[in-house]
């Protein structure tokens, strides 16, 4: 990701107009933005036009990858890269929109490339 792309994103996730999912990249398909929920990783799909399919058990990670967001496929959630983080955040810790915008905007760098 760019550093204007962050700023875009976390500007998003600050502004209050993406209603906050959990579990899932969105409630229904990403380019609906209408009436839907997202997951952190689900907005800044949404946002740049990452097309994946949001009732798929893989479209986390493929979101990442289109995103170049760090990510591991593990069991465990806590380990990995910072898109693992993200997903601890949003889905197990229930951190809201503004508070995981600070956390990217803290770790930066680890979403630079």
């Amino acid at each position: 990701m760019t550093n204007e792309q962050i700023d875009i994103w976390t500007k998003a996730l600050r502004s209050g107009d993406f209603k906050q999912a959990r579990n899932v990249i969105s409630q229904k398909p990403i380019e609906e933005k209408e009436g839907n929920a997202f997951c952190c990783i689900g907005v800044a799909a949404h946002l740049f036009g990452v097309e994946v399919e949001y009732d798929n058990k893989n479209s986390t990670e493929e979101a990442c990858k289109a995103l170049h967001i760090p990510f591991v496929v593990s069991e465990d959630a806590t380990q990995g890269g910072i898109g693992n983080t993200l997903v601890v955040l949003n889905d197990f810790n229930y951190n809201d929109f503004p508070t995981i915008a600070d956390f990217i905007d803290q770790n930066r760098g680890a979403l630079l490339s």
